[in-house]
Parts: C-alpha cells; sequence; structure tokens
C-alpha cells in the first residue's frame, strides 16, 4: 500500500510539473492595440457639421454615402439639400459641393482628417474664402 500512495504522489507531482512548465510556454493573451480607434473607419450614414465662419457657427448635417473610398451624399442646412460627391481614404476626406450662389455656380471644397477619437475636422475652401469645420456621428447612430 506504501508502494502505491508514493506512487499516487509521484504521478500528482509529475502532473504538476507537467502542467507549470507548460503554462509558462504558453504566450500571454495579445493586448489590443492601444492607438487604435474605436470606431470603424468609414463616413457612412449621418455626421453633425459645425462650420466656423465670419458670421458665426452654422450647423449643418451631413450624410454620408460610401462605395470602396468614393464618398457620396448630401449636406442639409437651412438653406437646403446639397449634393457632395468625394473621396475617402487613409483617414483623409475631400469632397465637393457645386450649387447655384445667386450670381453663378459656386464650388466649395472640404478637406478633412478623421481624428483617433473618430471625429472629423478640417477646412473648407470656396469664393468666401477658408473656414474650419468639424464633424461629429449623429447621435443614435
Amino acid at each position: 500500500m506504501r508502494a502505491t500512495k508514493s506512487f499516487g504522489i509521484a504521478i500528482v507531482t509529475v502532473l504538476a510539473l507537467v502542467v507549470g512548465v507548460s503554462a509558462q510556454q504558453t504566450p500571454p493573451p495579445a493586448k489590443p492595440d492601444a492607438k487604435a480607434p474605436a470606431t470603424a473607419k468609414t463616413l457612412d450614414g449621418k455626421w453633425d457639421m459645425n462650420i466656423t465662419s465670419d458670421q458665426g457657427p452654422m450647423a449643418i448635417v451631413a450624410t454620408f454615402k460610401m462605395d470602396g473610398t468614393k464618398l457620396t451624399g448630401n449636406l442639409n442646412s437651412q438653406m437646403g439639400d446639397t449634393a457632395l460627391t468625394g473621396e475617402f481614404a487613409a483617414g483623409k476626406v475631400k469632397f465637393t459641393i457645386q450649387f447655384d450662389g445667386g450670381g453663378g455656380a459656386m464650388e466649395i471644397i472640404f478637406n478633412g482628417t478623421m481624428k483617433d477619437d473618430g471625429t472629423l475636422a478640417g477646412t473648407l475652401n470656396g469664393q468666401m474664402g477658408e473656414m474650419n469645420w468639424t464633424a461629429t456621428r449623429a447621435k443614435g447612430l
């Protein structure tokens, strides 16, 4: 009986050593990349935009639709809807709107960058000069 007890203790000891060595050789789980943004790199959906102008801030709702890097959609403000076309790639966005400004056709070019927090920021250029803009995803979407 003593031999059986010693054999049992030996097996338990060997198993403990095997499990211990195995656990030491198992690599720790990979840590998530702290620099990766929490949001997906897409613009699809509605965004609340704010344009800073000499006349004060202007609120606009942007609706973006992506097909690959191609960007389409519209901007909606108190003046109505305006179609947009452009591109979004590698965190950079560029889109253009064209409309009749009363005195003829006008074009405004928006350039911006998606920040790590998922917001957008950039400048727009047109006949009225350069202005800054920011955008955040519309709430509830």
